[in-house]
């Protein structure tokens, strides 16, 4: 049984199961983001693949700003990185609300990502920044196929 070491493993695994995993079909693979448009109940679906669910923590980041450079602040509707040397560096619009502070990390995140995919397929899922974000773990979903290929061929 293959077992992928990185995200390309993923899209391999991906790229072959996704029938069995009730994906119609793959309409575009692509290097940006979103990894894989797909087909799932007839409606049109944006994968992002990530080989540690964590990963997709790139997407959620705002900014590059290095956080052992300053420290995010907002004032009335503007996030400020203000540095440690006193300056103002990048300032973020954010009259919608959609971004927050992850304090334990020290920067800046969307709220949501499900304006560039609506679905993480990862080999293991460690870590998730949203609550309502469908994580689909490849090394479950492969034991739960392989455990119904099995009884199907067992049965005849």
């Amino acid at each position: 049984m293959f077992i992928p070491r990185n995200e390309l493993g993923v899209l391999y695994l991906f790229s072959r199961l996704h029938e069995k995993m009730g994906f119609e079909e793959v309409v575009d693979v692509s290097p940006l983001t979103p990894d894989i448009i797909a087909k799932r109940n007839g409606k049109q679906v944006f994968i992002e693949l990530e080989f540690k669910s964590g990963g997709a923590f790139s997407h959620y980041r705002v900014a590059d700003e290095d956080p052992r450079e300053g420290k995010w602040i907002k004032e009335e509707n503007v996030w400020k990185f203000v540095l440690n040397t006193g300056g103002i560096g990048k300032e973020v619009p954010d009259s919608q609300n959609e971004y927050r502070l992850d304090k334990d990390r020290g920067v800046l995140l969307r709220r949501t990502a499900k304006e560039i995919f609506d679905i993480i397929v990862c080999w293991e899922k460690d870590e998730v920044f949203e609550e309502n974000m469908e994580v689909i773990e490849l090394k479950k979903a492969l034991t739960k196929v392989y455990r119904v290929i099995r009884l199907k061929a067992t049965t005849r």
